[in-house]
């Protein structure tokens, strides 16, 4: 199932047959739960060439994203298997391996472990533990003019950014960040997220997404939700086949 997605651009709408985000297909479970998926939550970028009314604007950020560091948490796109997701969250703590902070599950009577630096190889964002969630304010300010953005920031609202550029936005709102609704704006630590990508800077995307994940496990959230569905199968998959 592909999602049609509307951009404010002067073609209006992309056609993501070519250009957009996949949906995750699901496996379904027959017990009753608690927690919700969220369907433009954690969903997969599809970056094949742009198509041909939209190649000359989008082409060149399509190569790019291809071989960008965040390619593989941006397009890999697993069967997710609703149960084992459910079960995660359902019996996720935090508990600290080896001397650091990590989310212990346990799934069909296994434990399941998920650290900083699980997410780092399965998730092959090729960043590195000293590398920091957080830039200055001003080197993502500078980083704005070429944008184009018309806006006030904090926070980077999506609308005021070259069409270019907000389609990075949008592809990085919905399949990497945490957000459970809310597509229109980038928080600081997103919009450095963000712009460490475009610039190539270091930054450490496995522990964003760790973080996420244990103030969802602390209901630090306003709702608890099946948070990262995606990126958990992957997990699952390479490390509890």
């Amino acid at each position: 199932m592909v999602l049609t997605l509307s951009f404010m651009v002067s073609t209006r709408e992309i056609l993501v047959s070519s250009l957009g985000l996949d949906s995750w297909s699901r496996v379904y479970s027959k017990s009753n739960m608690d927690l919700k998926f969220i369907s433009i939550h954690n969903q997969a970028g599809y970056l094949a060439p742009p198509p041909e009314k939209h190649r000359r604007m989008y082409n060149s950020l399509m190569k790019s994203l291809n071989s960008c560091r965040i390619v593989h948490a941006l397009r890999e796109n697993p069967v997710i298997h609703e149960n084992l997701i459910q079960e995660f969250w359902k019996n996720a703590k935090i508990e600290v391996v080896e001397g650091k902070g990590a989310i212990v599950s346990e799934i069909q009577k296994k434990v399941v472990t998920v650290t900083e630096q699980i997410i780092r190889e399965v998730l092959r964002f090729n960043d590195q533990e000293t590398d920091s969630i957080e830039i200055p304010a001003g080197t993502v300010e500078a980083i704005l003019p070429r944008l184009s953005y018309e806006g006030r920031y904090p926070p980077l609202v999506k609308k005021f950014v070259h069409p270019y550029w907000r389609l990075l936005l949008h592809m990085f709102l919905l399949c990497i960040s945490e957000n459970r609704g809310g597509t229109d704006q980038l928080n600081s630590t997103q919009a450095a997220a963000l712009v460490c990508v475009i610039t190539n800077e270091p930054f450490n995307y496995s522990k964003y997404v760790l973080e996420a994940m244990k103030r969802n496990v602390l209901g630090v959230r306003k709702d608890k939700f099946l948070m990262y569905p995606r990126f958990l199968q992957m997990i699952l998959n390479a490390r509890y086949p």
